[in-house]
């Protein structure tokens, strides 16, 4: 009789699994747009078999695990993939707002001021203006206006591609706070799983919370994770571990940026470099380095612009550096050598705003001397005025055809330098984009396939729903017909 009572706890372990088995449906339903969760299934376990003489029979069915359904390869090659569309990323970003710089711009005073290449344009009129009309007052106020406006715009510029770069150096502390707390939170993570699996019970959305802030984290870092026989994971970057169980190495970010404080991830415990070699946070590292920006001699003139490094925003400012460097020293040369209409002469036409510092697109202005319009130099003797204005003329010619620039190793004129440096931020813009999105089609595709493995699909679990269903009613009618026969067995006894 123990034997035939014992179907009792066939069929009801039948029930039990297969309730189980609808309960994990229903939370996988209900979790469809939960973002980060992943399907669960239950997985059954056959009970141990007696024998029963020459044949035997089973004592039912267990739950033996509910198990998420992720791919692990898949995982880390997401994570892998998403540090390297996360730098390029922030490199397109900024590459795009480097180019705006160029066009139109605001002022401080919120009115709207010309771009360069129009500024330029307008400053070598005005010369070619005096040229004509020596004598004429409206002429050269107009001429020390587009000085000014010309200087005005290349300091813009600078400062809003130094604003570029304290705004990387103020995100890259930012996003350095970020990831030690998600490291935190991955490490409380791992004492809530060990803790809940040790007792017994599944930890898949302890799981999923874990999954989804490493998902995060590998954005902002090349970040390696893995997962240990106690379901603990450790992560590490370059090597050097950032998580290992309930620990936690933090981050600092240190420097300014500048060539005495460069900008840097550190461990905080060692003072060592992290060795990032992708993700957003170097990135923000390479695009806040202001350590390249040099003040030039003008004696070197023509200086020899070559970009191409990984700090775009330091490349551009020195470009423009070289630029307005060389403009300076060749219209300074002229005008010293010309005369004004009082016949003063020796005056330069552009001097350092700190005469401390050395003249750079940051320490700039028009002389002051200049107020005074009679003093800006057109001939190139005291008594060529108002005849022939050759010192204008030259000045004119420097600014529209001479070859004084260097891009590259190749000589060009002013214009010509600057389509090349504007060429040229196209061109990396064009790169980055492109990686960008060739990237973030990869991590696309390759999530895609992470979530054919993991995510909940409606009819998969509405079948699913309906197996479970069917079993459970069966093993309900396995305990009708045990009930049955019992009573049957005991109206014959009775």
């Amino acid at each position: 009789m123990g034997s035939f009572f014992g179907l009792y706890n066939v069929a009801v372990s039948g029930m039990y699994v297969n309730q189980a088995g609808l309960a994990s449906t229903s939370h996988n339903i209900s979790n469809v747009n939960t973002t980060g969760f992943t399907r669960q299934r239950i997985t059954g376990e056959e009970w141990n078999i007696p024998q029963m003489g020459k044949t035997s029979t089973g004592k039912g069915v267990g739950v033996a695990e509910i198990r998420q359904l992720r791919n692990q390869f898949l995982d880390q090659t997401y994570r892998r993939q998403n540090a390297n569309v996360e730098y390029w990323q922030q490199k397109s970003a900024s590459l795009a707002q480097m180019g705006q710089t160029l066009g139109d711009f605001v002022s401080d005073d919120g009115s709207k001021k010309a771009g360069l290449q129009q500024s330029l344009q307008s400053f070598a009129n005005g010369w070619d203006e005096i040229k004509k009309h020596p004598d004429s007052q409206s002429a050269r106020s107009a001429l020390r206006g587009y000085g000014v406006a010309l200087i005005d715009t290349f300091t813009h510029i600078d400062q809003q591609l130094k604003q570029l770069q304290q705004d990387a150096c103020n995100r890259l502390q930012d996003s350095v706070e970020q990831l030690n707390d998600m490291a935190k939170n991955v490490a409380q993570l791992n004492t809530a799983i060990l803790q809940t699996e040790l007792g017994g019970a599944e930890a898949c959305d302890l799981r999923d919370q874990r999954n989804l802030l490493l998902d995060q984290m590998s954005g902002m870092a090349d970040i390696s994770v893995t997962e240990q026989a106690n379901n603990l994971v450790t992560v590490s970057i370059g090597g050097v571990s950032l998580i290992n169980g309930d620990q936690v190495h933090s981050l600092q970010a240190v420097g300014d940026g500048s060539a005495q404080r460069p900008l840097k991830v550190q461990w905080v415990e060692a003072n060592e470099d992290v060795a990032l070699s992708n993700g957003s946070m170097l990135g923000l590292i390479q695009d806040a380095d202001q350590g390249m920006v040099k003040a030039l001699d003008p004696v070197n003139i023509p200086f020899d612009f070559k970009p191409g490094t990984t700090n775009s925003i330091s490349d551009l400012r020195q470009g423009l550096n070289d630029m307005l460097t060389t403009v300076v020293a060749k219209i300074n040369a002229l005008h010293k050598s010309g005369f004004g209409l009082d016949g003063s002469t020796g005056v330069d036409f552009f001097v350092a705003a700190d005469p401390a510092k050395p003249l750079s697109i940051s320490n700039v202005k028009v002389n002051p001397v200049l107020d005074d319009l009679n003093k800006i130099a057109a001939s190139a003797s005291a008594g060529d005025l108002p005849g022939g204005c050759t010192t204008a003329e030259s000045i004119y010619k420097m600014l529209t055809e001479e070859k004084c620039f260097k891009y590259d190793g190749t000589s060009l004129d002013l214009n010509s330098f600057y389509q090349a440096m504007v060429s040229w931020l196209g061109t990396t813009g064009e790169h980055a984009n492109g990686a960008a999105d060739t990237q973030d089609k990869l991590v696309q595709q390759i999530d895609s396939q992470r979530q054919s493995v993991a995510s909940v699909s409606i009819d998969e679990e509405t079948a699913a729903m309906i197996q479970y269903q069917r079993i459970y009613s069966a093993n309900a009618k396995v305990l009708n017909t045990i009930d049955s026969l019992l009573g049957d067995l005991i109206r014959e006894l009775g």
